[in-house]
């Protein structure tokens, strides 16, 4: 059971992992549109609503699913 919760908090991990890249990916393919100059990266609470739960909250969730079943497997 101690190595299938460590899969779960690497899996957790991982998909933190992958939403950061994600996010920054997505927000650098935003401004590869841009003609003024002006860019920068947006924080997740300056998105709109559709935004933020297809890149924050969904990946969020995801991770912290596996992390409660890492810590419950613990257990």
């Amino acid at each position: 059971m101690r190595l299938f919760s460590w899969l779960l908090f690497g899996a957790a991990a991982l998909v933190l992992g992958l939403a950061v890249l994600a996010y920054v990916w997505m927000q650098g393919m935003g401004c590869a549109f841009v003609t003024s100059g002006e860019c920068h990266l947006r924080l997740p609470w300056q998105m709109g609503a559709e935004d933020r739960r297809i890149f924050v909250y969904i990946p969020l969730g995801l991770a912290a699913v596996l992390g409660l079943g890492g810590w419950l497997a613990r257990r």
